[in-house]
This record gives C-alpha cells, structure tokens and sequence, in this order.
C-alpha cells in the first residue's frame, strides 16, 4: 500500500475564509479557484501547493455611472470557472453585483455586469456539449448566459421556488440539466427550456 496521502490541504494566504470555490483541469492537472470573505479572487494549484492571487477589473468598468464612484470595488460571492478557447475564465457576482465574466490570468474583464440587473445567489457552469454557457440564481429565477454580450441572457421557465440561493448543473444521460434551490429543489432541461419538477421520471 501506498503511503501517499489521499487528500490534500492547505491555508490560503489570506486573513479570510474562502466562501466559494470552483475546480477546473488546467495543463492537465487542476486549478482550484478559491473567493475568500474579502472580496479576492485565488488559485491553488494543489500538486505543487502554490497559492496565487487574482486581480480583477471592476465589474462595472465601463458603465457612465461607474464614474460616480471612483473607488468602488468588486463585491463577489459566488464564482464558476471553465476553460475555453486555451485561458480559464471567471464568472463572479454578488449579493449586491451582477454576473460579469472575466480571463482569469490577466483579470481583463470580457463581460461586465449591468446597473439594475439581478444581483447573484449563486452560479455554476453549465456541463454539455455546445457553446460554454454559465447558470445564475437569484431571488429574480435562474438565468443561463454565456461568454458574449450579443448572446442574450435567457431565463428558465417559472417554478414554485422562491429566494433561489444554490445552483448546480449537470450532465445526466446526455442532458443538459441545471438544478436549483431555495424554498424548495427544481430541475431544469436547458434543451428543452422545460422545468421538470412535476414531470415524473425526470
């Protein structure tokens, strides 16, 4: 038998706790991106247990009204990560900020967030094949998105679930299904645009 340890651990460099975190497979091994308390952005690479942080450009970059508030900063609570196209890109948001994508290496923001749009519970990327896509829950329903602001938002159908807090996605016998939480648990078919909830044998 193998003396090897079967789990890793290790103290991210920061004086606070992580609150998310998303996995994804960089030059074959993985890439753990860690969001602590303080708003910052982390990776861990935990074969070689290095620690890196990641400076963002404000969500809002941008936007007229960015200029009444010169100092703000990101305000993020939940993140996803995948990689396309040879870089690992970074959706993120907030109880108080909007979904915004960014390239994580260079902290260039690809997508911003917009004043007056739903502010992030939760989020999660979106497992299948086709065009990289990323899922947002929040108190206004779940919406599925992807990389390009000229690709609209698209929102899963109503449900009876109120104050959506977690989502996750999945890929189960070749579907594409995305499942959320809060006052209770649903299931989405994003091919279908089809709530399955109530369907039986989902």
């Amino acid at each position: 038998m193998s003396d090897a340890p079967l789990l890793l651990s290790s103290e991210i460099p920061s004086s606070s706790l992580i609150i998310d975190l998303a996995v994804v497979e960089v030059d074959g091994g993985p890439l753990v991106v860690c969001l602590d308390g303080n708003d910052a952005v982390w990776t861990w690479d935990p074969l070689r247990d290095l620690w890196q942080k990641r400076p963002l450009t404000y969500a809002y970059a941008g936007d007229p009204l960015t200029a009444e508030y010169p100092d703000a900063e990101n305000e993020l609570h939940s993140v996803a990560a995948a990689v396309s196209g040879g870089r690992v890109l970074l959706a993120a948001g907030g109880h108080e900020q909007g979904s915004a994508l960014w390239d994580l290496e260079s902290g260039e923001l690809l997508r911003g967030a917009m004043y007056g749009g739903p502010y992030v519970g939760s989020m999660a990327t979106v497992k299948g094949e086709g065009p990289l896509r990323f899922v947002t829950g929040s108190d206004a329903g779940v919406l599925v998105w992807g990389p390009s602001v000229e690709e609209p938002s698209v929102e899963l159908p109503d449900s009876e679930i109120h104050g959506i807090c977690a989502v996750a996605a999945a890929r189960i016998h070749g579907r594409s299904l995305v499942v959320a939480g809060g006052s209770d648990v649903g299931v989405w078919d994003l091919a279908r645009n089809e709530w399955l909830a109530d369907l039986p044998g989902w």
